[in-house]
């Protein structure tokens, strides 16, 4: 299972939605698994909700317990050409959830694609 606490969290941008709609998608089909999201911030919550993240997450709104204890991710740097094609695959994932999300980021995906 995979949680992404989201309680600190005051912006988020496509980016980041499509990275984290690209791993709950490869978590549905690889393991039947459907991940969860702690969103606190109503901002936040309402931003998720707007792009279909409800289909592919379940969203908690209530903060985790001080006993919880997670792990974060590493940094890793890597070159624009490798950081270009993860922003395109990753706002492609967020394609995928709704036809509004199609409509709002195919010209972007495709400008990016042509650059």
């Amino acid at each position: 299972a995979m949680i992404v606490d989201l309680t600190d969290t005051t912006g988020i941008d496509s980016t980041a939605l499509g990275l984290l709609a690209k791993m709950a998608i490869q978590l549905r089909n690889r393991f039947n698994v459907k991940p969860s999201i702690i969103s606190t911030n109503p901002d936040i919550t309402k931003i998720l909700k707007g792009m279909s993240f409800d289909i592919i997450f379940d969203i908690d709104e209530e903060p985790l317990g001080a006993e919880a204890k997670f792990d974060e991710l590493n940094h890793i740097s890597e070159a624009e050409s490798v950081i270009k094609q993860k922003v395109i695959v990753a706002h492609q994932a967020l394609m995928t959830l709704s036809n509004d999300n199609k409509l709002e980021f195919q010209d972007l995906v495709s400008a990016l694609k042509n650059n």
